[in-house]
This record gives structure tokens, C-alpha cells and sequence, in this order.
């Protein structure tokens, strides 16, 4: 290699890949992608045909507001051995490293801006082919999941930037072997965290038809420290304990306790970071098949007195408000673990054709959101008596659940069974309407100061909408009586309380629940509670963001990270703080409470740099890190702070 030293002694694995595609290009010859980069399933010919007078064709990335100009990337080079460009480029690189890779980032030394220095005379012998060919939209994707490749019918492949724009945990989290007993090279593997893969049987005639369910209830608890929601475990090991006695156990799991034994899926549990749904579904499954007994989801409550509920007195197996019971060893529950592993559907929190269940309240969550959440140990008074998530959103569970556990109330998904009809009729209650909610929890925390006014002032109110008020000029909150249809554009709603016996009011369909109260102002007494903000949605989003980051900053790695600026600009979601003329500070923020920031010391050298997930109970840092002298002296992956 010519760059061999350079190669040697650089110590980022982004910067190393820069180097190493030019110079086995220079080598070889052919056409580099990068690992990020998803084929969307066609022949190369066509576009690598297009170089045939030059042979070098590279491509410009997408303009964004952000670059002041156009950025040649380095994701997509298709070229011949021995091209003098790439002699070119790896020549300029070497020049310009040791007095540029110490104050600045691999992009600037070695990646699409160095790149773009390089090549930009106009009669540089390269074909540049249309950036939507391999570019079709700037990579900095929050949610892979959330891209629809059939958008780009005219794209090769899409580029998702795992590297520059913080996936990492992304990547580790869902780039995992889907059947390990399938796969040559995972079905010999034996350190998986929680132990032993053990093949599915094909003897199934030893497995149990018929026989009695054993007295023993299952509850798995992840946590960290304190988070657990005592009270409603409570209802089961003190309690039901108590009240139906007979001969029946409580049996709580920790990832400790669940290691070290033999598992058909030990693939798909993790101890390093939150297992999907899927796999705390397929986990509690096999632990319920091994060790018989019923496993019953954190957010569902024992209510009864002294009375044993129907569903704990069938045989075999059951399933019935999130909860499903088995013999060990039973052939039922095998078949459908089987069937789980294979892809279809486990179906824990359907009812079947079981007993009628009576003294157990189920909220209808996953436990893939309830045994990681970090339930907040303090209460509150919210004001109602029950809440209810119509956000249809996975994101806003743990936000729903906290906040049901520090009030002292309920919280139930709106779909699942009868108890939105029956309790919205007689009970004082709270609907949230837009996943948004979560990601603002001063709102929520004023919700309970607008209730407590409305009654002394208004008792006889109907309902009031909550929600949110951008370029106010003010940050405040206020509260106020509807007297017209008219909604403010920068204005937007995210749930509705009703009064007692008010919900009748309620809409049907979420997307029309605010705009059928306002147009029905005149039938009830309705108000609006918002929270008034300064600036414009992104600017305020940024600047809420900050205490976030300074506390997850001073948990983690005890550094007191710089926030100081004397003036800024922004460019669409990113802010730059300026002191003096020096670049200070970044922010971003974007539309799924995601933050990003980074800071810079007084000789250019980096400070810091965060990606955190705001949440409501604890924010997750995706990745923190913290320099000196320019080099990492602490670092972190997917963290969990509390707030």
C-alpha cells in the first residue's frame, strides 16, 4: 500500500475504509460499495457502461440546505486498475494528512470532502452519473425501518449512513441471524449470552397432551436499579398470594437468572441492549415450556378479592388478557414456539376460546416495552381517573406506561377490548392522541395545574384540548375558552381530557378528534391548555433538548460539556453557536426526539459529541463521546439516563 503508515497508525475504522478502497482500487480495479448501501436489485452494467470513455465514475451526494456546496461521495466508485485519479487521490491524501487528521474529521481528511477538493477542476477525466442513481436522499436516516425503497423506481441503491449518522446501535440491534438452527455457522455456536442452543426435538410423543397447568406465576423484570413497577407486581406475589393461597408460587426473572440454561432461540436474546418484541415474546414461551406454569405481562394487574380468576383453573393451556399458561412440556405450547421461531405469529396477547376472565385488568401493552421501562419511583396526581393511548404508536408505550404508574391510574391502548366504552362513560379521563406527547413532558406535567383550574373556575367544563403553540414570542403555559373554529397554524394538538360523562364527544377516528371538537365549540364548554414557545418548532425542539444533554453528559461521563455561544445561525434543523467567529457548538433535532451535538474546544479540537433519544421516565444515548487532546478518553453505547 502506498498509504501504509497512514493506514498503520489512524485509529477510526472510517478513516481506514477511506484508505483502503483507493488503494485496492488502484490495484484491482473494479467497483466499490459501501457496506451501507442496500442494493434495490439491478444489473450494475448500465451505469458502469456510462465510464467507458473515463474509466472512473464517481457521483455527487444530495444537496441539502446545510452544505454550502455539492459533495462528491465516495460511497460509489466504479473505475479501472492503475487509474490516474485514484494515484491522484491517494497522493493528495497523504499530503494533507498529518497537518489536517489532528483538527478535523475523517470526512475533511480522507472521506467526500477531501474527495471533492481533489476532483473539482471541471476537466477531470470522470463520468459523474445522476446522484439519484445511487443517492436518491441524503442519508441521515433516524429510522431505516421507515424508508420505502419501492419510492426510487429509477435508484441502484439507497444509502443509509450508518456510520455518520450514529446507527450503530441500530445496526447491532436488528443485524442478528434469524434461525440459528438453520445457519451452518451459528448452530455450533456456544457462548450465546443467556446459553446453550438445543435443536427442536423431532420426537414430540414424551411432549404433555393433557395435565395440570403447576400454581406458578412468571414475570420477567430487565431494568436497571430501581425502575421496576412494584406496585403492579405487588398484585401478584403479595396480593393473589394471599388471597387464593393454595399451594401457589411467585417466580420473577432477571437477565441473571435466566443464563446459563438451554434455549431453541438463544439467537435472539440479548444482556447488552432491549430485545425486540418478538424476542421477549419467544423468551417468556420458552421459559413457560420448560418450567411450566402461567406467564402473566407486567401490565397486567391482579384485581380480585379472595376470588381465584376462571383463567388460572383450566388445564394444559390457556391464554386470556395477555397472560398464557402451560403444562411443562406441553405440546401445544411447542407447536406454537415452533411456529414463532419459524416467523408466524405467537399471538401471546390474543384471546382464545378460554374461561371468561374476570379480577385481572390488562392495559394491552407488550412486555418488550414494559420490562425495560425505568418506572418512575415517585406519584403525582393527574387530575383523572384513567388514561387512555390512542396514539397507535410503539414509540409513545413507555412514555404511556410512566405516566400511568406516577399518576396511580390505568392506561389502556384504545382497540383492545371494551374498556374505553365502559370507562370513558363514567369516569373522568385522558386521551392521548398523537405519539408526539412523549417527547414534551412539560406539557404532561402541567395537564394536572389545567384540570385543577378548570374546576375551581369552570366545574361544570366539558373538555379541554392540550397541546402546542411555536413562535408565541413567549415560553409559558395558558389556558383558554374556545370561541371559534379557527386553529393557529403553529399550533399543534396531542391529547384531550374529557370531564365526567364527556367522552361522548369523543371522535371516532383519531385524525378528526380535534377538528370535530372545534367545529363543535359551540355545543359544550370547551378550552384549550398549550405550551407557548419562543421560536419555531425545530429552534425549540433544539434548545429543550439542552438540559437533556448537559444531565446525561454529567451521569455518564462526569464532564461538564460546553454550551456556551454568543450568537447562532441555523440551517434548517441544525443550529451552529458561534463565540467570536470560532464554531462553538452543533445542534440538531429531529422529528423523532433524536439529538445530536458536538463542541469544539478554543484550537478546533473536539470537545464532545452525543446522540440522545429524549424520552419521558430516562433518555437513551445512543452514542456519547468525550476527547482530550484529541483523542477518545470516554466513550458509550445505548445507555439509559434517568431524567
Amino acid at each position: 500500500m502506498i498509504n501504509q503508515d497512514l493506514y498503520d497508525m489512524e485509529g477510526m475504522y472510517q478513516c481506514k475504509a477511506d484508505l483502503l478502497r483507493l488503494e485496492i482500487l488502484y490495484k484491482y480495479g473494479g467497483v466499490y460499495i459501501d457496506a451501507d448501501m442496500v442494493s434495490l436489485e439491478k444489473s450494475l452494467d448500465k451505469v458502469v457502461s456510462m465510464a467507458d470513455d473515463t474509466k472512473f465514475l464517481i457521483m455527487f451526494e444530495p444537496d441539502t440546505k446545510d452544505k454550502p456546496y455539492s459533495v462528491i461521495g465516495n460511497s460509489f466508485i466504479a473505475t479501472t486498475p492503475g487509474h490516474p485519479l485514484l494515484r491522484m487521490l491517494i497522493m493528495y491524501i497523504r499530503n494533507i494528512y498529518h497537518h489536517k487528521r489532528p483538527y478535523h474529521g475523517v470526512e475533511w481528511v480522507t472521506g467526500p470532502l477531501a474527495f471533492t477538493k481533489c476532483l473539482v477542476h471541471p476537466d477531470m477525466p470522470m463520468t459523474i452519473p445522476p446522484t439519484s442513481y445511487f443517492y436518491p436522499q441524503f442519508h441521515y436516516v433516524p429510522n431505516p425501518d421507515a424508508i420505502n425503497l419501492d419510492m426510487f423506481p429509477d435508484s441502484y441503491a439507497f444509502q443509509f449512513g450508518y456510520t455518520c449518522s450514529g446507527l450503530e446501535g441500530w445496526v447491532k440491534n436488528n443485524n442478528r441471524c434469524k434461525k440459528a438452527l438453520d445457519c451452518a455457522a451459528h448452530k455450533r455456536r456456544k457462548d450465546w449470552p443467556f446459553g446453550v442452543l438445543e435443536p427442536f426435538p423431532e420426537n414430540t410423543h414424551e411432549m404433555v397432551e393433557y395435565g395440570e397447568i403447576p400454581k406458578v406465576i412468571h414475570q420477567f423484570v430487565f431494568q436497571d436499579g430501581s425502575g421496576k413497577p412494584e406496585r403492579w407486581m405487588r398484585t401478584w406475589y403479595d396480593h393473589f398470594l394471599r388471597s387464593v393461597g393454595d399451594g401457589w408460587t411467585y417466580k420473577c426473572w432477571d437477565i441473571e437468572s435466566l443464563k446459563g440454561g438451554k434455549y431453541f432461540c438463544p439467537h435472539m436474546y440479548r444482556d447488552d441492549r432491549q430485545m425486540d418484541e418478538d424476542a421477549v415474546e419467544i423468551l417468556a414461551m420458552e421459559v413457560i415450556y420448560r418450567h411450566g406454569g402461567y406467564y402473566v405481562p407486567l401490565t397486567s394487574f391482579y384485581s380480585g378479592e379472595g376470588r381465584l380468576p376462571k383463567l388460572f383453573e383450566a388445564d394444559t393451556h390457556v391464554s386470556g388478557s395477555g397472560i398464557f399458561g402451560s403444562v411443562a412440556k406441553g405440546r401445544k405450547l411447542f407447536f406454537q414456539l415452533k411456529g414463532a421461531y419459524h416467523g408466524s405469529s405467537t399471538n401471546r396477547f390474543e384471546d382464545d376460546d378460554s374461561p371468561a376472565k374476570t379480577d385481572i385488568i390488562s392495559l394491552g401493552y407488550s412486555d418488550a416495552s414494559a420490562v425495560y421501562c425505568q418506572f418512575p419511583q415517585w406519584s403525582r396526581f393527574l387530575g383523572a381517573e384513567v388514561l387512555f393511548d390512542a396514539t397507535n404508536s410503539k414509540q409513545t408505550e413507555q412514555t404511556m406506561l410512566c405516566w400511568a404508574y406516577d399518576s396511580n391510574v390505568p392506561c389502556y391502548k384504545v382497540g383492545r377490548g371494551k374498556n374505553w366504552k365502559i370507562q370513558s362513560e363514567i369516569s373522568r379521563c385522558v386521551v392521548a392522541v398523537d405519539p408526539e406527547i412523549g417527547r414534551f413532558p412539560s406539557l404532561v406535567n402541567s395537564l394536572p395545574g389545567f384540570l385543577k383550574d378548570l374546576d375551581e373556575q369552570d366545574p361544570d367544563w366539558d373538555v379541554l384540548i392540550f397541546g402546542l403553540e411555536w413562535n408565541a414570542g413567549e415560553n409559558s403555559f395558558t389556558k383558554y375558552r374556545v370561541n371559534s373554529q379557527y386553529t393557529s397554524p403553529d399550533s399543534k394538538y396531542l391529547g384531550i381530557a374529557f370531564n365526567t360523562n364527556r367522552a361522548r364527544f369523543m371522535s371516532d377516528k383519531n385524525d378528526s378528534a380535534f377538528r370535530s371538537l372545534f367545529e363543535r365549540y359551540r355545543e359544550m364548554k370547551l378550552y384549550v391548555g398549550v405550551q407557548k414557545f419562543e421560536h419555531d418548532r425545530q429552534l425549540a425542539q433544539i434548545f429543550m433538548a439542552i438540559p437533556s444533554l448537559q444531565n446525561a453528559f454529567r451521569k455518564l461521563a462526569g464532564h461538564e460539556a460546553p454550551f456556551e455561544f454568543e450568537r447562532y445561525e441555523t440551517h434548517g434543523s441544525l443550529l451552529k453557536g458561534f463565540l467570536g467567529d470560532r464554531l462553538s457548538i452543533e445542534l440538531s433535532a429531529d422529528e423523532e426526539s433524536r439529538v445530536m451535538y458536538r463542541s469544539w474546544n478554543d484550537d478546533g479540537g473536539l470537545n464532545s459529541e452525543m446522540k440522545l433519544q429524549m424520552g419521558q421516565a430516562s433518555d437513551t444515548v445512543e452514542w456519547m463521546r468525550v476527547y482530550f487532546a484529541h483523542a477518545v478518553i470516554f466513550n458509550a453505547n445505548n445507555k439509559q439516563v434517568s431524567v
